[in-house]
């Protein structure tokens, strides 16, 4: 579950059912839109939906989320260059290394529609830009490695806004993103990791402070898909009325045999539209050699 759990492969939007829809009751989906209801109370066969909402959110935005971050990426190196142009080989090659990978995995796995990998690799992107800032910090004099720590509590503080997640998600995502930085550091730079201790801190005080922002914007994402949703019943289920009416308006109604107005209706459709577009065909035919000459 978690950040896997967030999507489910349930393939796309438009093809769900039309009878999926309209055997959806309207009257229920009005009442979970208007008491705001939790998405763990909602029946299953709307969450179904919902979840493949989430699904086709990732594979709209894969292609954003992913420029963005490369941007990002890109825009550090001249940071480095500012700060300590000594580093500028080294941090451009382990950027490269850590997110570039994960991006071409990602945008594979965005075209072969594999929604947990994809779900997977928009995580694991920012965690990785995060670990190589958080590795060259520790090359940096003290001021400006602040700086640097600083700047991947607002990487994390964004991804909790941007991210397609769930909610639960999120958790597990700014668990992952403190506990790589702590990795990084603890591994490689053991006696940096104690001296900023309080750098944790402030990275779970920025993951908790935005996660309710968060959680505002997804309550408007159900709330927007229910609207949306009951619009989509109502649809089909006018649909589906429209054509019961004409079918029943071209039968008759003791016998059920087909009318007149069905067979002039027929008549119309296979006979008379294929004429008239054959005999559209054949001017054209006739009046390109006059043109022509």
């Amino acid at each position: 579950m978690g950040i896997m759990g967030a999507i489910s492969p349930l393939g796309s939007e438009a093809d769900v059912p039309s009878e999926t829809l309209v055997g959806l009751d309207t009257g229920e989906i009005d009442d979970l839109a208007r008491d705001r209801r939790n998405l763990r109370d909602w029946p299953g066969a709307i969450k179904a939906l919902y979840r493949e909402e989430i699904v086709q959110r990732f594979y709209r935005e894969e292609h954003f989320l992913f420029l963005l971050g490369l941007l990002i990426c890109l825009s550090t190196i001249v940071i480095d260059l500012i700060v300590n142009p000594a580093m500028v080989k080294e941090g451009a090659i382990l950027r490269v290394l850590a997110v570039a990978p994960i991006t071409m995995l990602g945008l594979i796995a965005g075209a072969r529609k594999w929604p947990k990998m994809l779900a997977f690799c928009v995580g694991a992107s920012p965690i990785a830009f995060t670990a190589v800032i958080v590795h060259l910090a520790v090359h940096l004099p003290p001021d400006n490695s602040a700086r640097y720590l600083a700047a991947t509590a607002l990487v994390v503080g964004l991804a909790n806004i941007i991210l397609p997640y769930t909610i639960r998600g999120l958790v597990i995502f700014d668990f992952a993103f403190i506990a790589v930085a702590a990795a990084t550091l603890a591994i490689w730079h053991p006696q940096f990791f104690m001296a900023h201790l309080d750098y944790f801190v402030v990275l779970a005080v920025v993951g908790g402070a935005t996660l309710p922002l968060a959680l505002r914007f997804e309550k408007l994402r159900q709330h927007n898909f229910l609207l949306t949703l009951r619009a989509r019943v109502a649809s089909e289920r006018l649909i589906k009325a429209n054509a019961r009416l004409r079918d029943l308006s071209e039968r008759d109604p003791l016998t059920g045999m087909p009318n007149r107005r069905h067979f002039e209706a027929m008549f119309d459709h296979k006979v008379m539209k294929p004429r008239v577009a054959g005999t559209d065909v054949l001017s054209d035919a006739d009046a390109a050699p006059d043109s022509i000459g």
